[in-house]
Formats: structure tokens, C-alpha cells, sequence
């Protein structure tokens, strides 16, 4: 990464879109502390995230990648995982109902079927939006979506933002993605490319003034529209 400066406040949406290798997952790494800032500062409530202690940090981040690890138990067990002690059966339903995983109710169990490791057994659609679903009920300050929607098809990526708008009042939302679809309702777009901004600002002014944004998104919405 070179030259990305940036803040976002509690409450809104910050996408960062840009291909494969752009930077995009190590600038949330460093967010995270999965990697440190070599130059500079990331900041994190006004202290520098070297200076929290790595445990407290992590604790206020809910995170979803497009790796999805899950793990030899029941659902609900995996949708609670990280959550506070105290989360009941309904909020775990309610948190998979946010992530749109609506395909729960029809396992052979429900919540309480056991999948095997890693998912087996599941798609993996399945897979993102039980990890969707255990970020969620982490009920984290910070939320990190990184590629986590990639399996969805693009009506289950629409509701998934649809809920996550409802809650974003009360926490920082990060979406990674290679999707426009995905980061256009966002209150601020970080477009990577190289490891540099190629643009910063809203989906009608990156339009306007980026033509890396213009480039992903006129060629994503031509190809959507030739499918229809």
C-alpha cells in the first residue's frame, strides 16, 4: 500500500473495490493487525491500533471473509461462536434471518443440524451467509466484509446490504469486494488499484471523476444487462 489516507465514522459504509491483488485485503489486514504498517498510521477511536492490546482490538471486529471456516457442530453452535455468553436461540435466528440464510430452516434439523467440518455438505452460498450470520452476532463495533458475498447471487447480495443498512448505526461497516453492485450504496468507495487509491468518494462522483470505477462498473452492468 502507498499513498491510502481515509476515515470513516461510526454508522457508515466504507467499500474498498478493486481487482484481484489491488491491495484491498491488506488494507483491512491492517485495520485488523493481521499485518502492520510499515509507514504511517492506522488509527482505530484515535489510537493507533499497535498501541491496543491485540485481544480487546479483535473483540470489537466482526469479520466474514470469503474463506469461510466452520466447523464440526450444529449451525446454531457455529452462527454463536464468537458471540457474548448470553446470545439466546432467537437471536441466533434472528442473525441468520439478517444474513439472509432463510435455507437453515429446511436442514434436516433446523439450527441444531450438525454439519461437518469446514461446511460439508453445504454450498458455498450456504457457507458465506452462516459465516455472514456469526459476524453479525458477534454484534461487533467494527464489521469487516471481505469478499464475503462472492457466492451469492446478486438478489441475496441486495438483501444482505438491505439488512445490514438497518443495523449500521451501530457499528463501522467494511465491504470488500470486486463487485459495483455490492459497493454502491456506500457512504464512502475506496478504489484500489496497484496499492494506491485510484479514486475516493461517493458512486455518482466516482463516475464522475474515476475512470478505474467507471471501467468496473460499465463493464459488470453491460455483462448483467447482457445475461437478462
Amino acid at each position: 500500500l502507498k499513498d491510502v489516507s481515509f476515515s470513516v465514522t461510526q454508522g457508515q459504509t466504507l467499500a474498498i473495490l478493486g481487482a484481484t491483488g489491488s491491495g484491498k485485503t491488506t488494507l483491512v489486514d491492517a485495520v485488523t493487525r493481521m499485518l502492520d504498517v510499515s509507514g504511517g498510521t492506522v488509527l482505530v477511536d484515535g489510537v493507533d491500533v499497535r498501541l491496543w492490546d491485540l485481544q480487546a482490538l479483535r473483540r470489537r471486529i466482526g469479520m466474514a471473509t470469503q474463506r469461510v471456516q466452520l466447523y464440526s457442530d450444529t449451525v446454531s453452535s457455529n452462527i454463536a461462536y464468537s458471540a457474548p455468553d448470553d446470545i439466546s436461540e432467537d437471536d441466533v435466528a434472528l442473525y441468520a434471518r439478517l444474513a439472509a440464510a432463510d435455507f437453515i430452516c429446511s436442514l434436516p434439523e433446523g439450527f441444531d443440524t450438525i454439519i461437518g467440518e469446514q461446511g460439508t455438505g453445504l454450498s458455498g452460498g450456504q457457507k458465506q451467509r452462516i459465516a455472514l450470520a456469526r459476524a453479525l452476532a458477534k454484534q461487533p463495533e467494527i464489521l469487516i466484509l471481505d469478499d464475503s458475498a462472492s457466492a451469492l447471487d446478486f438478489a441475496t447480495d441486495a438483501r444482505l446490504r438491505r439488512a445490514i443498512g438497518n443495523l449500521k448505526d451501530k457499528m463501522t461497516v467494511f465491504i470488500v469486494s470486486q463487485r459495483a453492485s455490492s459497493v454502491m450504496y456506500s457512504d464512502l468507495i475506496l478504489v484500489m488499484e496497484d496499492g494506491h487509491l485510484a479514486g475516493a468518494g461517493s458512486h455518482g462522483e466516482l463516475l464522475k471523476t474515476c475512470s478505474v470505477y467507471r471501467e468496473i462498473y460499465g463493464s459488470q452492468f453491460e455483462h448483467r444487462e447482457e445475461e437478462a
